[in-house]
């Protein structure tokens, strides 16, 4: 069965750069691409009689904004891209669509910032990260694409790791051929205590065929210690889960946090259950 990749457009060069990466991965997943566009219905906020455009106008104007977009984007493209518009609210509208056509993957961009906790923190693309319940892969406005093989999975033996998680992080290793550093950073005062010891004995149990290494560097500062472990080893992809309370939650609500060096030139992918 074909699988099928959602990328959700705002018509801006984020976005432009989000659906060339989908294509290429499209290729090697043997994939389709909706290509999709959430559009606000105008209302009035006066009492003076407007004109306002009729439901059905905007819909014809939307999709054919659309379809301009993936002819300037996608006109070469050797994979099936499906125009989809509806009316709402695009982190709504968005995690809605992929439930509905069971997307495999969601792929968006981002601008404007270089910093993890902006990426997480803020915009459309964190808000499908917070709601979806499928992976999503965010792709950064100065990433080109290259195949992954150097993969680092950001790995928190704090907080047990799914089935379904270990099983998509196979999927995707396998999918690109690529060797995977499973990377812990342990704060200076931290200890691991048994329940995380046996976490990390049934990952490497699950892990069992694929290329991998096991990594524990201590750091003051998680999104620094991550930073300087994708730039020493050369990783091509960042793999999260983005869990309450689990990694992310620890970055971003510990007295750690602070201005943060992670440059984001290399795609994230989030999984979910």
């Amino acid at each position: 069965m074909m699988k099928t990749i959602l990328v959700p457009t705002d018509f801006s060069d984020a976005s432009k750069k989000a659906l060339d990466y989908a294509i290429s991965l499209a290729g090697l997943m043997q994939a389709k691409i909706i290509l999709y566009h959430a559009y606000h219905i105008p209302v009035p906020t006066t009492e003076m009689p407007v004109m306002i455009i009729s439901p059905e106008e905007l819909e014809k104007n939307n999709s054919e904004r659309l379809g301009l977009f993936k002819k300037e984007v996608a006109k070469n493209a050797a994979v099936e891209i499906e125009c989809i518009t509806s009316p709402g609210f695009a982190v709504d509208e968005i995690c809605e669509i992929a439930l509905e056509k069971d997307v495999n993957l969601i792929v968006m961009g981002i601008t404007g910032t270089s910093k993890l906790e902006h990426i997480i923190l803020g915009s459309v693309t964190t808000g499908v990260l917070k709601d979806s319940k499928k992976p999503l892969l965010i792709i950064p406005d100065n990433a080109t694409y290259k195949t992954p093989k150097k993969i680092a999975f950001a790995c928190d033996y704090h907080d047990p790791i799914g089935i379904s998680h270990i099983q998509q992080l196979k999927y995707f290793v396998k999918l690109f051929d690529a060797e995977l550093f499973v990377i812990h950073v342990e704060l200076p005062d931290e200890k691991i205590l048994v329940k995380e010891a046996i976490s990390g004995v049934r990952l490497e149990d699950e892990l069992e065929g694929i290329s991998h290494s096991l990594h524990f560097p201590t750091h003051t500062n998680i999104i620094d210690g991550l930073n300087e472990f994708q730039q020493s080893h050369q990783i091509d992809l960042l793999i999260m889960i983005p869990k309450k309370h689990s990694l992310i939650s620890r970055i971003f609500h510990s007295s750690n946090t602070k201005q943060m060096a992670f440059h984001t030139h290399i795609p994230i992918l989030a999984l979910h259950e």
